[in-house]
């Protein structure tokens, strides 16, 4: 049996849906996605300092995908390293660049698949993500290679340069980024509640 939510709009309106039905709400010029079943992967991974990173969310039928420059990888493995916190960068730089589409892309998935790629830090990007997203259910499993990896299959292929990426990060600055992200955090359109 498949765990049900009741989706209540702000108008009131109620929706009977599962968690693996992504749902399109028009925000004035803005569009978010809420619901849905949506994979994590990376590829190459963020402790490669010599290639960009592409971390991709997805499902069977969109993707989002971060590319982090190997410069700004560089920069934050130092600024890391500096204060002696080097075992955490890079479980800390994938949350941060799941967290970062999330929120830009205005992604408000009811579950998160994410590859385990950091044994033993689960705890600590769980608590990164939910930082933007209190309620996300976040489940760790290997996402793999088959056909139905979405995530680990956008990922490649944007590394191959096959799919555009959506956001490209390639160093820290942006005052007016940050800010802009912080207004796009939450719910505030629906309510889900659990039904059984």
């Amino acid at each position: 049996i498949q765990q049900t939510y009741l989706l209540i709009t702000d108008s009131g309106k109620m929706i009977r849906t599962t968690a693996n039905h992504p749902y399109f709400v028009k925000e004035t010029k803005d569009v978010t996605t809420i619901g849905g079943v949506y994979q994590v992967d990376q590829s190459p991974r963020v402790e490669t300092l010599t290639k960009d990173s592409f971390i991709a969310i997805a499902n069977q039928n969109i993707h989002f995908i971060v590319r982090i420059s190997k410069e700004y990888k560089k920069q934050l493995y130092q600024q890391y390293k500096a204060a002696d916190k080097l075992r955490f960068f890079a479980s800390d730089i994938f949350a941060k660049a799941i967290n970062t589409l999330l929120v830009s892309e205005r992604i408000q998935p009811a579950r998160l698949e994410i590859d385990s790629e950091y044994p033993g830090y689960e705890a600590r990007i769980t608590q990164i993500i939910k930082l933007a997203n209190p309620i996300l259910d976040i489940y760790y499993r290997s996402i793999g290679h088959s056909a139905s990896s979405y995530a680990h299959w956008a990922a490649y292929r944007a590394y191959k340069g096959e799919y555009k990426v959506t956001l490209d990060v390639k160093e820290e600055k942006s005052e007016k980024k940050k800010e802009r992200g912080t207004q796009r955090v939450g719910l505030g359109v629906v309510t889900l509640i659990p039904l059984n």
